[in-house]
């Protein structure tokens, strides 16, 4: 099954109201793609390609144009399956162009791509252990999306892994308070 098209599909729409049960049927649609992506294979890349092209080219989701997300589901399947494949280099490069892709889209409310994408690229610098690099990501990221859990989570790693305890230690505090009610286990490998 094409996961990230279910997750795309159920995600949140402008047109629709909020469901938290729509939404927590696109987050496991997501986990289902995320965990198959070493296994995705050139008939499966190919059935995306097929159903991309079936897109008018100025079909609008919500104020972006459709065309523009899938380019960043393409960039986040390449670097997802770079990373699978061990091709940190690749993968950081994807995600790059993933984060300019995002940065390159009209706000809208609810955010047209369901995540900060600076996350992700964060999280690969810190498991290739280019800490300088996830601590400057993290930190861009807080800049746009203040609070956000995620990217304190990141940017504290960043900083133990820089020996940055004490700015470390004041980032903890801040992400334990926003993480407090979470109901998941938040580690660098699910960033």
């Amino acid at each position: 099954m094409a996961w990230w098209g279910v997750a795309f599909a159920l995600g949140p729409n402008y047109n629709l109201p909020l469901d938290a049960q729509r939404n927590q049927k696109a987050l496991e649609a997501v986990q289902k793609a995320q965990s198959r992506t070493s296994d995705a294979s050139d008939p499966e890349r190919q059935q995306f390609d097929g159903t991309k092209s079936k897109v008018p080219a100025d079909f609008l989701f919500n104020t972006n144009r459709a065309h523009d997300l899938l380019a960043i589901a393409y960039s986040v399947l390449d670097a997802r399956l770079a990373a699978a494949a061990g091709d940190r280099n690749s993968a950081i490069a994807q995600w790059k162009r993933a984060v300019d892709l995002q940065d390159g889209l009209i706000d809208d409310e609810p955010p047209a791509w369901y995540y900060p994408l600076r996350e992700s690229l964060g999280g690969e610098y810190l498991r290739a252990k280019r800490y300088a690099e996830a601590e400057k990501v993290f930190r861009r990221d807080l800049e746009i999306n203040t609070n956000n859990a995620r990217s304190l989570f990141g940017l504290r790693e960043a900083l133990r892994a820089q020996s940055k305890n004490a700015e470390a230690e004041t980032v903890n505090r801040r992400f334990e308070n926003e993480w407090l009610n979470a109901d998941v286990l938040i580690s660098v490998d699910t960033l």
